[in-house]
């Protein structure tokens, strides 16, 4: 199976033969976001990925700039686990590393040194374990946009 070179996944995004392939991608080069200098662990923890809308502009099959052809941006179940360690988020996909420094307000931006980038907001949100009305405990919701050839909107939910 060939990859081609496009990793604009607003989940890493790349025209890939079988669309569960990412899931298993190795690290490669990282340009890192943010500073850590800014940073905070108060978000520290594992994220699930738990929804991947493609947003990708012109339907699912893109002419990339300046070239011939096209790109199949592809539908994914769910964008990949990120971690959050000592206020550095990171995730891979398709060969590649997003990373990136969350600030002490949640602000989150990822780069992966190829051009694809991650801007998101991690909240905290309220939610009723035992559905009786009252509010029994927070979880953090990351939602954030994954722009590069394709552009997804992902949403992650902290899990430890």
């Amino acid at each position: 199976m060939k990859h081609s070179v496009m990793i604009g996944l607003s989940l890493v995004l790349s025209a890939c033969a079988n669309p569960d392939a990412w899931l298993a991608a190795e690290p490669g080069t990282t340009q890192v976001g943010g500073s850590p200098a800014n940073t905070t662990n108060a978000f520290d923890g594992t994220y699930r990925g738990i929804a991947i809308q493609n947003n990708s502009r012109g339907g699912n099959t893109l002419a990339p700039g300046g070239g011939t052809g096209t790109v199949k941006c592809q539908n994914y179940a769910e964008p990949p686990t990120l971690t959050v360690t000592n206020g550095l988020a990171q995730f891979d996909a398709l060969g590649v590393r997003f990373a990136g420094y969350v600030t002490p307000q949640g602000h989150l931006k990822m780069h992966t040194g190829y051009g694809a980038a991650v801007a998101g907001q991690i909240n905290s949100v309220p939610i009723d374990e035992d559905f009786d009305g009252n509010f029994d405990a927070q979880t953090r919701i990351l939602h954030a946009q994954v722009l590069g050839v394709c552009a997804y909107n992902a949403s992650w939910q902290k899990t430890g």
